[in-house]
């Protein structure tokens, strides 16, 4: 049977897995930055979860229960694994962590699996050239709607617009010019 997390010493749980440490500090920039990185962390989580690994999130004195709600709420949405709050030390720190199954499955007609933008999706190669326009299609649809990407793709269309609008504003100016000589 495996030790139970919670109740190993700090020094021991430190050697118990590799860990992701993040603080939520209470403030708004920090700690959205602190959201999206547990984001990323936990969707590793949700597409491995057969990996001995884990992460730590810090409350300093200065965090709201907002920030616990919010990664509660992901680690619900993705399933992530054993999880425990440990307010005997301080700061106050959330810990979750997948763990090895003790008896491994065997599966060996798994499906090709690649890696994008730091996430994993299993991928079976298309074999016509339908097939690879259909691939390619919903690999960019993913791309820009994914939620990493989507404020990037919302300021550089709101770019493109405003340049677009000083492009007509001067070539309508132009025109008024050229027609007043």
């Amino acid at each position: 049977m495996r030790n139970s997390p919670p109740c190993l010493p700090l020094t021991a749980l430190e050697k118990f897995r590799p860990w992701y440490t993040f603080s939520f500090v209470g403030q708004t920039l920090p700690d959205y930055f602190t959201v999206q990185n547990i984001r990323i962390v936990t969707r590793q989580f949700e597409h491995e979860p057969n990996l001995d690994r884990g992460m730590r999130v810090q409350f300093a004195p200065g965090s709201n229960y907002t920030s616990f709600i919010q990664l509660y709420d992901r680690l619900s949405e993705v399933k992530a694994g054993k999880h425990w709050l440990d307010i005997t030390h301080e700061p106050t720190t959330f810990y979750t962590y997948t763990e090895k199954p003790l008896i491994e499955a065997e599966n060996q007609n798994a499906d090709i699996e690649i890696w994008r933008c730091g996430c994993c999706d299993a991928y079976v190669s298309p074999t016509t050239f339908i097939g690879n326009l259909e691939a390619l299609f919903r690999f960019l649809t993913e791309a820009f709607l994914s939620p990493d990407w989507r404020n990037t793709w919302l300021l550089l269309l709101l770019i493109s617009l405003l340049s677009g609008w000083r492009v007509v504003r001067q070539w309508r100016r132009g025109a008024a010019q050229n027609i007043g000589a």
